[in-house]
């Protein structure tokens, strides 16, 4: 780092210049065998049988020069310009290198003869605009490169081999994402500074946003796309800040009060073409706000049959499956029936726009008190909540029923799967915050867990704490699709949730988890035993990928891709994933491996509430090989 500084007369100007270098190397060798019979550290003590062997490796680094130049006369003119030159190995060597300026101006009107003479009670007032840009590189690795995987299993000679396959298909392209900030802002102090007031406008546009244009292409391409940079996205919004301070004998006091605004509009995403006006009013994203949410409108609950006999058909079966207690949905558009077209703008998200805050600090002799309040407010919201249904023979399920968490004010959404601990059902389940409240201060969604005696009758949410001296710093930050598993041998319970790649805790009470890492996969993760070894499912971008390792905080690459576009499959064309799988193989009557799944099809009718979704049921004897029996729903 080298600075220099220079005061000419009433000129002062500072130059700072920063060379960076960061690198890191990671490596991972681990072997063992099992059921050894004397106590001695070394690995050939144990038999020959249950053994094995795994390692990893990273590399990762950053080369940068920084660059400020500050300049002011008279302490009333100011100007500063900045410059970042930043190389990342994430992309090829002609996008690698990355120059992002900024710079800054601002006027202190105070200073001027005649703000001192005409408004002597002014200490502070200044005007100021800025214009920054800033990268991001946080992307993957080797989008840029064909890379290969060591994965599904070839019989060679009668012999279960390892085999490799394409990964991906490059962008040779690909480089920096884009964030240009523009800003003007208003500082005033008065009487002593008794007074402070501060004013921001900010507009953010995010660019060259990586993503797959996998809507507008055809299906016809046979493989997953590479992420492109071409999305932009634009963020706007103003911030106010206000101050009183004052001394009164030896009572100190401050009162602070702070409104921020913000909204983000998408400006250019991929998008299919849209058949009618009505697809493009639900389902244009470009050159709309983001936070918009559709649902349907609702009336009430269904009082009587009666009531849903003369009911706008709701379940695409003359309302046969709907009972009295059931949502009843509006019909918009008169046609009988519910479906998409009956859509409407439900609300803004449960993300807040507008959020405000109330500070005061007293200090008096010994005695200190300060108290804060922060609050949002936010145009309506959209609820996730969770339902289940019961089932005799896993194709005719009764109508769904909503499980209400005690605190209503939870956003109780996406469910994992139901264990039994002691004499009690446990579920673990992912909240959004909402218009009323935020989850713990975030706008982050957290995990909880909520036990039952009978199934339907549910106590109070109790958040999952993670805790341990190399838990990462986002890891109490977004936790979304939870999964519970016990290890048998070890008596342990083990969550694993989305979180950067999926993260992976343990604990002994399933009150207490400490942090166990985390591995490359997807979300929904489900596992389940097979043998000695664990199986994974897991919801990659590009189908539903399995994963085998012989402990719990030690997986691999996928060994297997069930992939779009099976023959037997060929309606799941748009999207396949969500997958949970289930061993019934004991159960009779059922004797499989179950696993229930989500798939999309653009165009073709699967309910009428639902036009492009559907779920799913397949069955395998090996949890490698899958079979398609039908659509739940399907007569």
């Amino acid at each position: 780092m080298l600075d220099w500084a220079k005061k000419i007369g009433n000129h002062n100007l500072f130059v700072l210049g920063v060379y960076e270098l960061m690198s890191s190397k990671y490596e991972i060798f681990k072997a063992w065998r099992e059921n050894a019979v004397f106590d001695i550290d070394y690995l050939f003590v144990a038999p020959d049988l249950n053994k094995g062997n795994t390692g990893s490796g990273s590399e990762d680094g950053r080369i940068g020069y920084v660059f400020r130049a500050n300049y002011d006369f008279k302490n009333k003119y100011l100007a500063e310009f900045n410059s970042r030159y930043d190389a990342s190995p994430r992309f090829p060597e002609d996008g690698r290198w990355g120059s992002f300026p900024s710079f800054s101006v601002g006027w202190r009107i105070s200073e001027e003869d005649f703000i001192k003479k005409n408004l002597p009670d002014v200490d502070n007032l200044k005007l100021r605009a800025s214009y920054g840009q800033l990268g991001y590189d946080n992307v993957g690795d080797f989008q840029y490169l064909s890379t290969y995987k060591i994965s599904s299993k070839y019989l060679i000679d009668g012999v279960l081999e390892n085999g490799v396959r394409i990964a991906n298909i490059s962008n040779p392209n690909i480089t920096w994402e884009k964030m240009t900030t523009k800003n003007v802002g208003l500082d005033l102090s008065m009487w002593k500074n008794k007074l402070s007031v501060g004013f921001d406008y900010f507009y953010r546009l995010r660019s060259n946003v990586l993503g797959k244009r996998s809507v507008s292409m055809p299906d016809v391409v046979g493989a997953s796309l590479p992420s492109v940079n071409y999305a932009k996205y634009g963020n706007r919004g103003f911030e106010l800040d206000l101050e009183h301070s004052n001394r009164v004998g030896e009572l100190t006091y401050s009162i602070g009060a702070n409104l921020t605004w913000t909204r983000e509009k998408t400006i250019l995403v991929d998008e299919s073409s849209f058949g009618n006006e009505e697809e493009r009013r639900r389902g244009e994203k470009s050159g709309k706000w983001t936070n918009r949410w559709w649902g349907f409108k609702s009336d009430g609950l269904f009082q009587s049959e009666e009531e849903i006999r003369n009911w706008a058909d709701q379940d695409g079966k003359n309302n046969a499956t709907i009972l009295p207690g059931d949502i009843k949905l509006v019909d918009l558009n008169g046609d009988g029936m519910i479906s998409n077209d009956d859509q409407t703008m439900i609300g803004r998200s449960s993300f807040p726009e507008l959020m405000f805050g109330l500070n005061i600090d007293i200090d008096y002799k010994s005695f200190y008190l300060y108290f804060t309040l922060s609050e949002n407010s936010s145009d309506g919201g959209y609820y996730n909540m969770t339902a289940y249904s019961k089932s005799t023979d896993l194709v005719f399920w009764t109508y769904p029923k909503i499980i209400t968490p005690k605190d209503r004010y939870l956003n109780f959404s996406s469910p994992g799967n139901i264990v039994r601990y002691n004499d009690e059902w446990v579920i673990c389940f992912q909240t959004y915050p909402t218009p009323k409240r935020e989850s713990f201060g975030n706008a982050n969604s957290r995990i909880f867990i909520m036990r039952s005696k009978n199934l339907e009758d549910w106590g109070e949410p109790e958040l999952l704490k993670v805790k341990g001296d190399d838990v990462p710093e986002s890891e109490m930050g977004r936790m979304i699709d939870p999964y519970l598993t016990k290890d048998e041998k070890t008596n342990l319970w083990w969550c694993f949730y989305k979180q950067n790649g999926v993260s992976m805790s343990y604990s002994h009470d399933l009150e207490n988890w400490t942090y166990a890492g985390h591995c490359k996969a997807g979300e929904n993760v489900t596992i389940l035993k097979q043998g000695d070894e664990y199986v994974m499912f897991h919801s990659p971008s590009n189908g539903i990928g399995i994963k085998r390792s012989k402990a719990l905080d030690e997986w691999g690459e996928d060994i297997q891709l069930l992939i779009l576009n099976q023959a037997n499959w060929e309606w799941a064309k748009g999207r396949l994933t969500a997958a949970t799988a289930i061993d019934l193989k004991n159960e009779p009557g059922i004797n499989k491996n179950i696993m229930f799944f989500h798939g999309d099809k653009s165009g073709e009718v699967l309910n009428r509430a639902h036009k492009e979704a559907s779920l799913a049921i397949a069955w395998s004897d090996d949890l490698i090989n899958w079979y398609w029996p039908g659509k739940i729903g399907d007569n």
